[in-house]
């Protein structure tokens, strides 16, 4: 990284120009040795449930504690992928409804009823000379 003054900020690619990071950097006036980003935060509750089975596989003296930290792991390695400068569960999402959705639309996204095709009898009559 080239050197800055203390009021210049390089950005080096657009997501991280228009993209707000909301970060906690304390908890109760004491500080965090590192700041959580509040999107892993969300992701991390949001696994906790589906990875719960696995914590009890893993460790079923505490299971809990466990889960706790296979989804937090988990949310922080999904928050580290950058497919195509999107955060990953977004990705997932639109690759989701893309392969969902119908694939022949009109111009304002709805879909197009197809029609019955009808066969074209190509036969010609032909002309004969008496």
């Amino acid at each position: 990284m080239p050197k800055t003054e203390d009021n210049t900020r390089y950005f080096y690619s657009y997501k991280s120009l228009f993209r707000i990071n909301f970060k906690i950097y304390d908890v109760g006036g004491k500080a965090l040795p590192r700041a959580l980003p509040l999107d892993a935060l969300f992701l991390a509750v949001i696994l906790y449930l589906p990875l719960l089975p696995l914590g009890w596989l893993i460790k079923p003296s505490h299971p809990w504690l466990t889960t706790w930290l296979l989804s937090g792991g988990a949310a922080w390695l999904f928050s580290q992928a950058d497919p195509q400068g999107k955060f990953l569960p977004v990705f997932i999402l639109d690759l989701v409804s893309y392969i969902l959705r119908p694939k022949i639309t009109d111009l304002a996204g709805r879909p197009v009823r197809r029609t019955r095709h009808q066969r074209l009898d190509w036969g010609v009559a032909e002309v004969m000379d008496d």
